[in-house]
């Protein structure tokens, strides 16, 4: 194989300069949202992701963040109808708040949002599913 002979201001070479937006501390997507009925209420569950460390799958991921933060947003169609936060990964869609949300009852499935909140970035990218109750 022949050696590389280039040098970085040959040619064969192209300058280039960036600016950092800071998508790096974007918090991922969490995963393995789940809904469970427990009488007239849904609760919502899932497991957040880590940027770093979190691979393991024994452990929960770290947090990475200075809080724990998620927006879970509940959605007819295209529509949000609620917006609610909490500090775990966890939220209980009650009865009554679906009977305020969905008068006609609550649509199968259930479209659900989910981020997860950084300190240094804002919300994150969302997990976005369809869950039937």
């Amino acid at each position: 194989m022949a050696a590389m002979t280039a040098t970085p201001s040959g040619a064969a070479m192209t300058e280039a300069s960036f600016t950092w937006t800071g998508l790096a501390l974007r918090p991922w997507s969490p995963a393995h949202l789940r809904l469970a009925v427990d009488g007239s209420d849904l609760a919502l569950s899932w497991v957040r992701r880590a940027r770093l460390y979190g691979d393991g799958w024994e452990t929960e991921p770290p947090l990475g963040e200075e809080a724990e933060r998620y927006r879970v947003e509940i959605l007819d169609g295209d529509d949000v109808v609620r917006t609610e936060e909490t500090t775990a990964p966890a939220f209980t869609y009650t009865g009554a708040m679906q009977a305020a949300d969905f008068p006609s009852g609550v649509p199968e499935p259930l479209a659900v949002r989910v981020a997860q909140h950084s300190g240094a970035f804002g919300w994150g990218a969302a997990c976005l599913r369809e869950l039937w109750h």
